[in-house]
């Protein structure tokens, strides 16, 4: 009976890749060369543990000198960004706003009145809508290229955050 060992030699022995010169065979009959790429696939789990670990490595340090080079309002809006999606009440707003992009009937005058109540019931927050998308108009005139709505809020909103602070 044929073992896997003895199927690797009699196939490298007749392959266009086995030259004469370098006929050495290593163990479990593969050619010298392929057994230099799979040896280090012997050491399993540890190997892809160290790999991953490596890799990991690589890129706190990718990420840690972008950061760097960073201003320091920057570099705070960063740590701001890190502390919100780490919140428990950033899940809430993932779903309100799940919630809303499933509403229907914004397109029709009916579902402003609602609305219309809330900023005369809320004037500071009217207020912040209004700069907020006055904000996105000068970003859509000032950008060289053309931006998605939540490209510019996402800009918008973390410039807001850079300027409170760079106020402090």
């Amino acid at each position: 009976m044929p073992t896997v060992g003895l199927f690797h030699t009699n196939y490298w022995e007749f392959s266009d890749t086995n030259f004469p010169r370098i006929s050495t065979n290593a163990a479990g009959g593969y050619p010298m060369w392929q057994a230099s790429v799979i040896t280090p696939s012997l050491f399993g789990i540890v190997g892809a543990w160290i790999d991953a670990r490596v890799a990991l490595l690589k890129w706190h340090w990718r990420h840690a000198t972008r950061v760097h080079r960073l201003s320091r309002e920057s570099r705070g809006v960063i740590e701001r960004v890190l502390s919100v999606v780490e919140d428990p009440r950033y899940r809430v707003a993932q779903e309100a706003v799940r919630a809303t992009s499933k509403t229907l009937g914004f397109n029709r005058p009916e579902a402003w009145k609602g609305l219309s109540r809330q900023m005369k019931d809320q004037p500071g927050r009217a207020e912040n809508v209004f700069r907020h998308m006055n904000a996105c108009e000068l970003l859509r005139k000032g950008a060289s290229s053309t931006l998605a709505n939540y490209e510019q809020n996402l800009y918008v909103e973390l410039a807001y955050h850079g300027y409170t602070i760079s106020r402090k």
